[in-house]
């Protein structure tokens, strides 16, 4: 987003519908050509520098807190900040890899947010964290990013029907489908 020129060689997988994609040959950040007017918009992981400094640069959704959480009491639907996949081959092979996974990451998640919630040493340096997390809970009951299939379902099924409209692939999947059994 804020440091110029190409960044790899973007590439998609095939497609039901095939799109464009072109490289920043220039030697200008995106947030540079979205200032511009070069580009229209920008999706990414971060925000644009001038959108601190561009009156015009601007985020679509200035309200995105409030439409997320109306979004979640109407629809509990809420984005999912990642998935992991393994391979086909590797859980054929070694089907314990799943569950081992899965309690790693409950573990690792359990840990983080003890240390997020404990406040009498706050870890990070963000103002309004006590008020951020006051919402966690009111909005999540404490964890915004559930694990397992029923209390993503919604959102899943969201996904998918996203995904379908958009005719990235042919025909809508059972949420079940996608995940393998874990072993406890």
């Amino acid at each position: 987003m804020n440091t110029s020129g190409s960044h790899g060689s973007p590439t998609v997988l095939p497609l039901l519908k095939k799109i464009s994609i072109e490289n920043n040959t220039t030697r200008k950040t995106l947030g540079q050509l979205l200032a511009e007017g070069a580009v229209d918009a920008t999706l990414g992981t971060s925000l644009p520098d001038e959108i601190r400094t561009n009156p015009d640069v601007v985020r679509l959704f200035p309200n995105y807190v409030e439409l997320d959480k109306e979004l979640y009491n109407r629809k509990t639907i809420y984005l999912i900040m990642h998935l992991v996949a393994i391979k086909k081959t590797v859980y054929e092979r070694y089907p314990f890899v799943a569950t081992s996974l899965y309690d790693a990451f409950v573990k690792s998640k359990k840990i983080a947010l003890e240390k997020l919630f404990n406040l009498r040493a706050v870890r990070y340096m963000t103002p309004f964290l006590m008020r951020e997390i006051d919402d966690i809970w009111e909005v999540f009951n404490g964890d915004p990013w559930p694990y397992e299939i029923e209390p993503n379902r919604q959102t899943l099924e969201a996904l998918i029907t996203y995904q379908r409209d958009l005719r990235l692939i042919a025909a809508p999947v059972k949420v079940d489908d996608l995940f393998v059994p874990t072993y406890g």
